[in-house]
């Protein structure tokens, strides 16, 4: 029997509402997991969005310059737009 390999690209929206309702320097409700969250339908305390390394359901996902860049601006309190982004999944260590 063969087994279905996790897709190693995947996309994720954040919303107008991510961005109301996330909370800075907040790794389980920033904009981003609050995406991640809906995208791999996981709760709040399987995200872990940091600026090197995204843990999100127990999958690894490096975190992009753009996302990188997206996180800095939300959490200096700069305005940010809804964005989409497209995350790989990284082995593990």
């Amino acid at each position: 029997m063969r087994k279905h390999k996790k897709p190693r690209l995947f996309i994720i929206n954040v919303t107008q509402n991510d961005i109301r309702s996330g909370l800075p320097l907040n790794p389980e409700k920033c904009p981003v997991a609050r995406a991640l969250r809906r995208r791999l339908k996981c709760s709040v305390g399987e995200i872990l969005v940091g600026f090197r390394v995204i843990v999100a359901a127990g999958i690894r996902v490096a975190c992009t310059p753009a996302i990188e860049h997206f996180m800095s601006e939300f959490d200096c309190g700069r305005q940010v737009r809804p964005a989409r982004f497209t995350l790989e999944r990284v082995a593990s260590d």
